[in-house]
């Protein structure tokens, strides 16, 4: 003999429930309980469980060992502190479950989507289905349909970025509401986070650590993923708490005259974002440290001077044909890039503070690099 509190038996047999006036009371069972010939079994004193409240239901159960025989020849129990007794039979013995379909739990679905279509295993005979949802551990919100789906535009507000919905479903059956079959979970879309404008198309330092790309925050995000292609070699992903890398991250510091690519995604309550669009940035063609001119600067017929120059110096070029002309600081950065056409000599320099440049002529299919000198 057993309590159970609020535990209803699987079984069709008539049982009676039982609320207990005092929840120390104890069933007292005579000494013929389970017996015939060959076996006598009993148990003679099982008191309520440790949090039972006076008043409260509970079930009582019949219970024989595994090695008695099935048999029972007479019972006699005494049970005190009986407050009342209701005779009822378990309506359900073999419940029918329903679950979300398999092919749908671990999903990733698109955010604040009121379209978003939940289907459950169908159950023969079943006239309603309870859907029971639970968004980020807060309280269920039930939705009852009469067919096994239902929709997010259901739901008392849509779910948004990040989301993790738990779903249980069950069915009614011939007037009988069945258990709740297995959860299931599905997940919202975290933000796609892209890699900032304003670094895009930058022309960076080579072989510097130091140099570090940001992605655009994401809220709540735990961790953000860098993809780097240099030059079209293999990917490197570089994992961050924050928004951020620097070079030192990456395996080779990106040397001159290189191309990376870089993408980006956060993870959001473990869901992990689509890869941001490609952005692209790159080290210089040349170190302009590296070409030594002085006060000339001539390459066969393309000539700048004066060099070093105070205020401007002169672009004579070989022919008056097109000509793409740029000026990099001596860090790499572009600073002006400029076509000309039917133009054989070009002043220039007029805005640059003092300084080291380089500057890079293109044309006639060749590229000209010269280092010129602002006093």
């Amino acid at each position: 003999m057993e309590f159970s509190r609020q535990m209803p038996l699987a079984q069709a047999r008539p049982y009676r429930q039982l609320t207990m006036a005092d929840p120390t009371a104890a069933l007292t069972l005579g000494d013929d309980w389970w017996q015939n010939n060959a076996d006598n079994y009993r148990e003679t004193f099982i008191a309520a469980d440790q949090n039972a409240v006076a008043g409260e239901s509970y079930t009582l159960k019949l219970r024989k060992s595994a090695a008695s025989p099935m048999a029972a020849r007479s019972v006699s129990v005494v049970i005190t502190g009986l407050a009342s007794s209701t005779a009822f039979t378990n309506p359900n013995p073999n419940p029918i479950l329903t679950a979300v379909r398999a092919s749908q739990c671990g999903l990733i679905l698109p955010q604040n989507n009121a379209s978003v279509v939940i289907n459950a295993r169908p159950v023969a005979g079943a006239t309603s289905y309870d859907f029971e949802v639970t968004v980020d551990g807060t309280a269920p919100q039930n939705i009852v349909n009469p067919t096994a789906s239902f929709n997010f535009g259901q739901l008392n507000a849509l779910p948004g970025f990040s989301r993790i919905i738990s779903i249980r479903v069950r069915a009614t059956v011939n007037g009988v509401q069945q258990p709740y079959g297995t959860s299931c979970n599905v997940f919202t879309r975290t933000q796609i986070t892209r890699i900032r404008t304003s670094q895009c198309g930058l022309t960076v330092p080579a072989n510097n650590p130091s140099v570090v790309i940001n992605c655009n925050a994401v809220a709540g995000a735990t961790s953000y993923d860098f993809e780097v292609v240099v030059d079209g070699g293999m990917a490197q992903i570089v994992n961050s708490a924050n928004p951020l890398f620097n070079f030192g991250q990456l395996a080779v510091l990106p040397g001159m005259n290189a191309t990376l690519v870089i993408r980006a995604r956060a993870t959001v309550n473990t869901i992990v974002a689509d890869w941001s669009n490609p952005c692209t940035v790159s080290t210089p063609v040349i170190n302009p440290e590296d070409e030594d001119f002085t006060a000339f600067s001539t390459n066969d017929k393309t000539i700048a001077y004066p060099n070093p120059f105070s205020n401007q110096f002169t672009l004579r070029l070989v022919n008056n044909s097109e000509a793409t002309l740029k000026i990099y600081d001596i860090n790499g950065r572009l600073l002006s890039n400029e076509i000309i056409n039917d133009r054989h000599e070009i002043e220039m320099g007029q805005n640059l503070p003092s300084g080291i440049y380089m500057l890079r002529v293109e044309q006639n299919n060749e590229v000209l690099n010269f280092k010129i000198i602002k006093k």
